[in-house]
């Protein structure tokens, strides 16, 4: 059993195990494993829980291209938080200090803030159906903007319905806005993730505004659960926050494992917050 190098990367508490690979051949093998041995790496990795793991290999044009497996084992298109991480890996390996990283939904500009912050950038919403995906028959009810998130009411259980916004940052994400935090268990948050509406299930974040331009945020990611934090699903609660007017331009997300700043001028937004690396970890293939 072949043994390589990974280590621990984390954005506001949302921790991956990162293999930087350098040669192809681990890149392979990594490929080829992921989908059925990521529970079983992350559960070998000591200091607390981890989310997933993350690929980065060498590829023209960028500074490394960026694959994302979910706690389960599912492949996540794009990870807000571990493309800040990977930033910081990225610097502690190369020296460098801006440039791009390739996600399987977009390219991203990242740099980093005269505060230490690490600033990434995601792509424009989408609010398409199809490309969310989102099947809109499948809802009690649907409504959409042209330009904004669609409204939806979902049946859940017991004749229960929850009422979100549903759009995609290069990933799914139904946004749930409440009036106060949740206290404890996030309602209906797995009979969401996995509504027929979503074909691809969603990742899910509860939201509730603290003062203007400010809000906080749970998220119940697509494939691990409930998360410190999520990078691209504060990114989402950014642009239904926008329309809901609760922000202009900018947004902080204050969610349990750290506050994250969303930039939303321009065509595309900004995440920005802390990152960190840590201790080297050997990971048995």
């Amino acid at each position: 059993m072949e043994t390589v190098d990974a280590v621990r990367g984390e954005g506001c508490g949302n921790a991956y195990l990162f293999v930087d690979a350098a040669a192809a051949h681990v890149a392979d093998r990594v490929r080829e494993l992921a989908p059925s041995s990521t529970p079983r790496w992350i559960a070998g990795v000591g200091g607390g829980r981890l989310d997933g793991v993350i690929l980065l290999e060498r590829a023209r044009d960028v500074v490394r291209q960026v694959t994302v497996w979910n706690a389960d084992g599912s492949r996540g298109e794009v990870c807000g938080n571990g493309l800040r991480a990977a930033a910081v890996l990225v610097r502690s390996v190369d020296g460098v200090r801006a440039g791009l990283l390739a996600s399987d939904a977009a390219i991203h500009r990242f740099g980093f803030e005269d505060d230490g912050r690490v600033a990434v950038s995601l792509p424009p919403p989408v609010f398409d159906a199809e490309r969310i995906p989102l099947d809109v028959g499948s809802a009690a009810r649907a409504r959409a903007d042209e330009d904004a998130p669609w409204e939806l009411l979902l049946a859940t259980a017991e004749g229960r319905t929850a009422r979100g916004y549903a759009l995609s940052m290069g990933n799914p994400h139904l946004v749930v806005p409440l009036e106060h935090a949740p206290v404890g268990v996030l309602p209906d948050a797995a009979l969401l993730e996995g509504h027929a509406a979503f074909p691809e299930r969603v990742n899910v974040s509860y939201v509730w505004r603290l003062d203007a331009g400010r809000i906080g945020q749970r998220t119940f990611e697509r494939g691990s659960g409930e998360t410190a934090a999520c990078g691209s699903g504060a990114c989402a609660s950014a642009v239904v926050a926008r329309h809901l007017g609760w922000c202009d331009d900018r947004l902080v997300v204050e969610q349990p494992g750290g506050t994250l700043e969303i930039r939303l001028g321009g065509d595309a937004l900004e995440l920005v917050g802390p990152a960190t690396i840590g201790a080297r970890e050997s990971l048995r293939l």
